[in-house]
């Protein structure tokens, strides 16, 4: 992937000295996520820091997400000590959290060594520890003032997306990329599946619309891949960048359907955000709204980008983890609720 960089490191290096003041001694590329490249810049005062370049064409998904409202949020958070082990954005020389390189964005925080902890289950300890700091999160918004405050609609931004992939996948042809022809062999035959869900996503739209829960600061994507513990245990909530306002639930998607959630998570979350308590038919609303984000995500990603067809496999194994998570959808609530 370094050989299709989004932008030029000399000049990714020259802009960060004129805009940071920052003279880096060794630019070290690290993996390009679903927003953009990222690196690893050592500098001569002997600074790490990490980098991310966006490219607003390359890198466009359906999730929502405002620059404007989560950088000074990560700025906040950690100057006002609320949750001090997380990435926060270094500002340019004029003040900005953020640089514009023509048609990219550079954001640049703090570099955090540890380990991600990953997918999959996780220890009940991590699991606790997170949940403490969910809590204060969630019950950390009347502390805070927004200039562009990002509040969740409760959109459905991805339908039309989703529902024109069915059209496109049916109507590939010869030029199809292998990645490609997989994905259609994978997806129409699950197309009613996918539309029953979507149906029931804009039922529960409907009633979240109409809900008068309070809204706190949501990560919205607390998964295990976005968090990181140091050589001291502590544990790092990183990627800020779908933050927003919402309620509650949008940030218990990951942990209300485990069986360790009313011993192990509840608890400590509780202790730090006393006001919480737990709508069905949001959980539910945010559960497919997810589930049925990712699936469009991955087919945009495979129709967007050929010649890949080992990623494209790993995205179709992941897209269809969340078909069948929808499917357990009804069960998990149940659970909660009986």
């Amino acid at each position: 992937m370094k050989n299709n960089l989004i932008i030029d490191e000399s000049k990714l290096m020259r802009a960060i000295r004129e805009s940071y003041g920052l003279e880096i001694t060794d630019l070290q590329f690290l993996l390009r996520g679903w927003g953009g490249d990222c690196y690893r810049a050592d500098t001569l005062a002997g600074t790490p820091w990490f980098l991310k370049v966006f490219d607003p064409v390359a890198h466009q998904n359906s999730v929502a997400s405002s620059r404007a409202f989560y950088l000074p949020l990560m700025h906040e958070l950690h100057d006002r000590g609320i949750l001090p082990n997380i990435p926060h954005p270094l500002p340019t020389q004029e003040g900005d959290f953020s640089l514009k390189i023509g048609s990219n964005e550079l954001v640049i925080t703090n570099f955090i060594n540890g380990n991600v902890v990953g997918f999959g289950k996780l220890p009940d300890p991590i699991v606790a520890q997170l949940a403490g700091l969910v809590g204060t999160l969630h019950n950390c918004r009347a502390q805070l003032e927004f200039e562009q405050p990002f509040i969740d609609q409760f959109e459905i931004s991805f339908e039309h997306v989703l529902l024109q992939s069915f059209e496109i996948l049916a109507a590939l042809d010869e030029n199809a990329t292998p990645g490609q022809l997989l994905l259609r062999q994978t997806v129409l035959p699950r197309q009613t599946e996918i539309v029953t869900a979507l149906q029931e996503l804009k039922k529960l739209q409907a009633v979240a619309r109409e809900s008068t829960k309070p809204k706190v600061i949501c990560h919205t994507d607390l998964h295990g891949a976005n968090l990181m513990t140091d050589a001291e245990g502590r544990l790092y909530i990183l990627d800020w960048e779908n933050a927003l306002i919402a309620p509650p639930e949008h940030d218990l998607i990951f942990y209300a359907g485990e069986s360790n959630f009313w011993e192990v998570f509840w608890p400590p979350y509780e202790r730090q955000f006393p006001a919480a308590g737990i709508d069905p038919q949001m959980l539910s609303f945010y559960l497919y709204r997810r589930a049925l984000e990712d699936i469009a995500d991955f087919i945009l990603r495979i129709l967007r980008v050929p010649d890949r067809f080992e990623r494209d496999q790993e995205d179709i194994q992941w897209m269809l983890e969340c078909l069948n998570g929808i499917e357990n959808i009804e069960t998990t609530i149940s659970g909660l609720t009986n």
